[in-house]
């Protein structure tokens, strides 16, 4: 009797046990499989967060360089003449190099990191906000500096027409008068010529090669000038009427260059603060994170 119990008994439990261990095993599979995840994820998301690190540390250079090119640039720029800069040689940033990295890896770094969902947040916001701002300023920089650029090549390009114009005009009087030297009105005038515009020009004999070059604020101080002064004291003769208005011309041109020259200036001043601000911000999220 008591051997066909046992033998009931181990037949039931052999039933459970065919029931229950596929159900265990299945759960135990399932948990292991997520347990198996988490830690692949983890593992990723500490690789990317890492790689975020890597990034915003390298970065510091670039972004040291570009904020002393712009020094070094606004020394140049300050001084009393005009040049066209060179703008490959001044940008020294990418506004995209962030771009290939996944913002949702930042914050779910942070969230392992702090263990705070408001301090993951705050210190993501924090990163994001410094690298959009940034790739804002970078793209903004060059678009000003191409801008500078092509308005002062117009303007540049105006003054030589109109600088041209006043050279037909002014050998156009010159040919009414026998004795220029001897002029009021001419005289001085020729001479100015003579000193400060002809040795810019290429005549026979000569190459453009052997020019020599026209800086725009020297003509305007020691040519431009002094010659306006003269022909004020000739209001009224209609000799110089034509000649007046392409002097005049030249002298606008050179106004406007000088004003697109101070505005840039200010905004160089400007970009420099904006990406000393982004600098500051990003090292700060670096020590918070590295505590």
């Amino acid at each position: 009797m008591c051997h066909t119990e046992n033998l009931n008994d181990i037949s039931k439990f052999k039933e459970y046990f065919d029931i229950i261990f596929p159900v265990t095993a299945f759960i135990l599979g399932i948990l292991a499989d997520r347990i198996i995840d988490i830690f692949v994820e983890r593992k990723r998301v500490s690789k990317a967060g890492e790689r975020w690190i890597a990034e915003i540390e390298f970065y510091n250079t670039p972004l040291d360089n570009q904020i002393e090119e712009l020094k070094k640039f606004l020394i140049e720029h300050r001084k009393e003449k005009f040049d066209t800069p060179e703008v490959t040689t001044i940008i020294q940033l990418r506004g995209d190099i962030f771009k290939s990295l996944d913002k949702g890896d930042l914050y779910k770094y942070l969230l392992q990191k702090f263990k705070k969902r408001e301090k993951a947040i705050e210190i993501g916001n924090k990163i994001n906000g410094a690298v959009l701002i940034n790739e804002q300023l970078a793209i903004n920089l060059e678009n000003k500096f191409y801008s500078y650029q092509d308005t002062c090549s117009k303007h540049v390009d105006y003054f030589k027409l109109h600088l041209q114009k006043a050279m037909k005009s002014f050998v156009k009087l010159e040919t009414e008068v026998e004795k220029i030297n001897n002029d009021p009105l001419l005289g001085p005038i020729d001479l100015l010529f003579r000193k400060y515009i002809f040795p810019h020009l290429a005549y026979t004999g000569t190459t453009d090669e052997n020019k020599t070059p026209m800086e725009l604020f020297e003509i305007q101080s020691e040519f431009l000038i002094p010659t306006i002064e003269h022909l004020s004291k000739f209001i009224g003769d209609e000799r110089i009427e034509i000649f007046s208005t392409h002097i005049s011309e030249c002298q606008q041109a050179i106004i406007e260059i000088r004003l697109e020259k101070s505005y840039l200036e200010i905004n160089i001043e400007n970009f420099i603060e904006g990406f000393i601000r982004v600098k500051e911000s990003l090292s700060e999220c670096l020590n918070e994170i590295k505590k």
